[in-house]
């Protein structure tokens, strides 16, 4: 009570002459008194009043490291989940490319490349459905096996998949989304849709430039395949420009990738000679040679 009525707080004592008599009455009559003792949460506002900056600065060295740790453990959730996406990938690829019956009619040992890809892209379509992002980057990667085999109606509809998939439950900045539109490219271009090509190729190195940047080996090669398309379309003043901004770049890295330079330059050479500019075409073809 009298703590209350002489506290240095002033909303912290009576309000009124009649609110201390009022508890000098209770205090005789045996009642509770209205005053109280000072919270725990009053008593830490005023500290903190008292000192800002020291538990601003405290503040500052208890929650940073805390903030680290957080970060520390939301990287280690995603390590954690990456890795058991591998190691589903290898017991997935080990399934399915493991003869697991030597009396089967059909043993994994004896069929042809073309068949295991079918068979890897027809299990991963139905055991899967679950685990969406895994299945589309294992869909991009048969479908891109099958470019390279150049089967291109076996390639397209698993790559279509892939992509459906990565645009579905992966960010809009997903690389895999740009891998599968640069084999969806190639599909398009091997098979004579060269608008659609065109429209694969420059989505992916879109994605490839804001991501990797101009010297990532995934930028460099779709950049090469749309030259390569606009040479094959007559537009060979975009290809031309394309090649040679390529070769400057790829001479001014760091640590040059002498093949890269040597492939660029030697896809120069063709754009030049197909059509009739011998001259120009000698030198990129000599260095790219010597390279």
């Amino acid at each position: 009570l009298v703590a209350t009525a002489m506290h240095p707080d002033p909303t912290r004592r009576y309000a009124s002459a009649e609110a201390l008599r009022d508890d000098l009455v209770r205090r005789r009559t045996g009642l509770p008194l209205r005053a109280q003792p000072d919270s725990r949460a009053y008593r830490l506002r005023k500290f903190v009043e008292r000192h800002r900056v020291g538990v601003a600065t405290t503040a500052l060295v208890v929650v940073l490291p805390l903030a680290a740790v957080a970060a520390l453990t939301l990287q280690q959730r995603q390590t954690a989940r990456a890795l058991a996406e591998s190691e589903a990938t290898v017991a997935f690829l080990e399934e399915v490319f493991t003869a697991v019956d030597p009396y089967d009619p059909v043993r994994l040992d004896t069929l042809r490349a073309r068949d295991l890809l079918l068979r890897g892209g027809a299990r991963v379509q139905a055991t899967l459905a679950d685990q969406p992002a895994l299945q589309a980057s294992l869909l991009k990667t048969i479908g891109g096996a099958f470019v390279q085999m150049g089967l291109y109606s076996d390639a397209q509809p698993l790559l279509d998949d892939a992509l459906r998939l990565h645009r579905e439950h992966t960010g809009a900045s997903n690389t895999g989304i740009a891998e599968t539109q640069q084999a969806l490219g190639r599909v398009a271009r091997y098979e004579g849709t060269f608008d659609i090509a065109e429209q694969h190729y420059q989505a992916a190195l879109a994605t490839f430039q804001r991501v990797h940047g101009p010297g990532h080996p995934h930028t460099i090669q779709t950049e090469r395949d749309l030259a390569e398309l606009y040479e094959e379309t007559s537009r060979p003043a975009e290809a031309e420009a394309i090649l040679r901004d390529l070769a400057a770049r790829e001479r001014n890295q760091p640590v040059p990738d002498t093949l890269d330079l040597a492939l660029t330059l030697n896809n120069l050479a063709i754009v030049l000679r197909a059509h009739e500019r011998y001259d120009e075409a000698e030198a990129p073809a000599e260095e790219a040679y010597t390279l």
